[in-house]
């Protein structure tokens, strides 16, 4: 891929999910989808998957809570 080129959306793209969504989805698993609804302006498509997040996914934390410190 050259530099400055872009990955298509689709089911593979990255995305966040919140420490609520992830609970959510471990507590109702049985009953839990997440749906990804992409390329919307050209083809729309929904992905979906269900089940707890993190058996479907490699989850990696990359947002923190910041307070100012003393």
């Amino acid at each position: 891929m050259a530099a400055g080129e872009r990955l298509p959306f689709g089911e593979l793209t990255p995305f966040f999910v919140s420490r609520n969504e992830l609970t959510r989805s471990e507590r109702d698993a049985g009953q839990y989808h997440l749906y990804r609804v992409f390329d919307f302006r050209r083809r729309p498509r929904v992905f979906g998957l269900p089940g707890a997040i993190k058996s479907n996914c490699e989850l990696e934390a990359v947002s923190y809570l910041a307070r100012l410190a003393g």
